[in-house]
C-alpha cells in the first residue's frame, strides 16, 4: 500500500502521550491507552473458548473481556491487551467501563461489572461468565 508524504511523517513521528486519550477520559482521568501484548485469537482467548464451548456457543465470541481492568473506553482482554472499544459493548458505549456512578449503585464486586460494564455477552462474554452460568 503507498502512503502520503503526509502519512509517512505522521507515521515516522514520536507518539505524543495525551493527558486525555479520549472523550470518556474527561469522566476517567486514569483511562489508560492502548498496548496490545499478544496477537489474536490471543492464548487465553483461546482457552476460554475451548472451556465455554460445552457451555455455550462461543462461534461469535471474539474474546473475554476483564472488566476489572477495563476503564473508560478502554477494554482489556484476559491476557491484558488494552484496547479502544468503539463497537462491540452497547451498555459501555455510553458511559464507559466501570463508571463510578454505576459501580457505587451496586452491591457485589461481579454484580458491579456484569450490571455496570455489561459487555456483548455473545461476542464478548466477561471472563467470569463461567461463574455465572
Amino acid at each position: 500500500m503507498m502512503l502520503s508524504r503526509t502519512s509517512q511523517k505522521i507515521l515516522a513521528a514520536p507518539m505524543q502521550q495525551s493527558k486525555l486519550f479520549s472523550v470518556c477520559a474527561r469522566a476517567f482521568p486514569n483511562e489508560p491507552t492502548p498496548l496490545v501484548k499478544t496477537g489474536f485469537p490471543s492464548p487465553k482467548t483461546l482457552a476460554f473458548k475451548s472451556d465455554l464451548a460445552d457451555k455455550t456457543c462461543t462461534l461469535a465470541t471474539h474474546f473475554p473481556v476483564d472488566l476489572k481492568n477495563s476503564l473508560g473506553n478502554i477494554v482489556c482482554d484476559a491476557d491484558g491487551n488494552k484496547l479502544l472499544d468503539v463497537f462491540t459493548s452497547i451498555g459501555t458505549n455510553a458511559v464507559g467501563y466501570n463508571h463510578p456512578k454505576l459501580l457505587a449503585a451496586a452491591d457485589t464486586d461481579l454484580m458491579q461489572m456484569a450490571v455496570a460494564t455489561r459487555t456483548g455477552l455473545g461476542i464478548n462474554p466477561m471472563k467470569e461468565q463461567g461463574e455465572i452460568n
